[in-house]
């Protein structure tokens, strides 16, 4: 029978489950506008109060998967195969205000999505000719957004 001290030793691994559980649900649906903690939790069969511990070192499920959102986006800006205007990506991954997204993004990646995707765009121009962009390599490895 489950006991208070076998609980408590399973108690990480449980988390440490959930948690990745609630990654990979979040991944999976970064461009869902219903992509709430509600349904999160809901999903992972959960309170909302253990999703939200479970979060706290991210800065919170919301801060979590806005980050996510940032991170794809900016993979996208700097795909030289995506074409899609700034604010339909942004619109697409949940934000609904174009100055919200400008914002979050230079918080995240100290430049904004125009200037992301021209350096990018300059990277695989220097690429197709010669050497890389020192530039893009220097604000690549300088990202400390995860």
């Amino acid at each position: 029978a489950p006991s208070a001290e076998r609980a408590e030793i399973a108690a990480p691994v449980i988390d440490a489950t959930l948690l990745q559980r609630a990654r990979r649900l979040i991944d999976a649906n970064l461009t869902s506008r219903e992509l709430t903690p509600a349904l999160i939790a809901r999903t992972l069969g959960v309170s909302r109060s253990v999703l939200y511990r479970l979060f706290e070192p991210a800065g919170g499920v919301a801060a979590y998967v806005q980050s996510r959102r940032l991170a794809r986006i900016r993979a996208l800006l700097t795909d030289p195969r995506e074409r899609s205007r700034i604010s339909d990506l942004a619109f697409r991954h949940g934000f609904v205000s174009e100055a919200h997204f400008s914002n979050a993004f230079r918080r995240a990646f100290g430049l904004s999505p125009s200037e992301c995707r021209a350096l990018a765009a300059e990277e695989e121009r220097r690429r197709a000719g010669s050497e890389p962009g020192e530039l893009y390599h220097s604000w690549v490895r300088g990202s400390t957004f995860r």
